[in-house]
């Protein structure tokens, strides 16, 4: 039974160490410190069956010292580290230590624990070789942060590419909307051939919609452009433009009087492109879109204001609901989606000191809603330090 704290005693210089159950202090402390120790200790003998198994080795497989000694060492390495490992343990038979090395080791759920690894021999009384020991150590959790860490360092770099070729886009595409615009005014008076530029100028629009996600991914967007506006005024238009191109049944619903909010108009606008798209691809040809601008309900005259887009579609289970704004993550089909609208939507939104809410049923219809603080209220909580 190993000794406890309260058993140890520390021998004067010079005098026989005590001893416990024939035991020597120092063997006791030495012992306690193996089984303390959060690294897994591993003794294997020379015919490469464990011997020992500490405490950490049980918490970094998984694996009681029951379960493991006894068996091969090598059966809980992975079969393409075999070779190396059996390397390793056969110069620490031969009396050399190895130098620290990274490896993996099987857990008993079958998954693999990363590991930096150091391997000695262990030498008996006589100072011949007894065994190897292997003292390892579970660096999981740290790979698995370098591995967030170099995914965030590609994504900034993809996100910061994707801004300059949206910006190049971005002014291409200001050139062409330019004369499109210019050719519609100058048929102002043939209706059929002005029309034929309508879809036309949407189009573009919306190319520019989607540069503008790809530059508000890696920009911080809530700089200069925003202002007090009224989201009814803004969201109606928006909506008006929807209401041509958008093959469902739209309905919009505001009340008669302003809602202030200090918002970018564009952004806005573009929230609301984003929200109705997605209603559309959600609906079949009979489905049903609402736009809504409305109070949140209180009896609070600052109370914030909605934007809401609600529809009767198949809506989102929720496994799906986890990952809806995550970028890149999209349920459409491949060249049908680039997974950046609703993650550049969030992000709007928040940089506008806004919530994002989202209400689905499979089979129901989704609602996401778009909570931003009055104008009065938005702009007093700005100023607060």
């Amino acid at each position: 039974m190993p000794a406890t704290p309260s058993e140890l005693t520390v021998a004067a210089p010079g005098a026989a160490e005590p001893t416990a159950a024939g035991v020597p202090a120092t063997e006791r402390r030495l012992a306690m410190l193996v089984e303390l120790s959060s690294d897994g200790i591993v003794g294997v003998a020379h015919d490469g069956v464990i011997t020992d198994w500490s405490r950490g080795a049980e918490t970094i497989l998984g694996r009681p010292a029951a379960e493991a000694v006894g068996k091969l060492w090598l059966d809980f390495v992975p079969p393409e580290e075999r070779a190396h490992e059996d390397e390793v343990l056969t110069q620490a038979f031969d009396g050399v230590a190895s130098p620290v090395h990274e490896s993996r080791r099987v857990r008993a759920d079958g998954t693999f624990a990363d590991v930096i690894v150091a391997t000695f021999p262990y030498r008996g009384e006589r100072g011949d070789v007894a065994g190897a020991t292997q003292v390892i150590r579970d660096v999981s959790s740290l790979r698995s942060l370098e591995e967030q860490l170099r995914r965030a360092q590609r994504l900034s770099a993809q996100g910061m590419l994707a801004a300059m070729t949206a910006h190049d886009v971005t002014n291409s595409l200001g050139v062409a909307l330019g004369h499109a615009t210019l050719c519609r005014e100058l048929h102002a008076d043939d209706a059929a051939l002005r029309a034929q530029f309508d879809p036309i100028i949407h189009a573009i629009k919306l190319a520019g919609s989607i540069c503008n996600q790809f530059r508000n991914l890696a920009t911080d967007a809530s700089a200069a452009g925003c202002d007090e506006i009224d989201l009814v005024e803004t969201a109606r238009a928006g909506f008006q433009m929807l209401e041509r191109v958008v093959e469902r049944e739209l309905v919009f619903e505001a009340p008669a009087q302003r809602l202030p909010v200090i918002a970018d108009p564009t952004l806005i606008e573009q929230i609301l492109v984003n929200l109705v798209l997605n209603a559309r691809d959600a609906t079949g040809p009979q489905g049903r879109i609402a736009v809504r601008v409305r109070s949140q309900p209180s009896d609070d005259a600052a109370a914030p204001v909605i934007l809401e887009v609600e529809d009767n579609g198949v809506g989102i289970p929720p496994e799906i609901q986890r990952n809806l704004f995550k970028a890149f993550f999209t349920t459409k089909r491949r060249g049908r989606g680039t997974g950046l609208g609703l993650a550049s939507v969030l992000k709007l939104v928040k940089e506008m000191g806004g919530e994002l809410e989202l209400d689905s049923v499979p089979g129901r219809g989704t609602a996401m809603r778009i909570v931003l603080p009055r104008a009065g209220d938005a702009l007093s909580h700005s100023n607060q330090p």
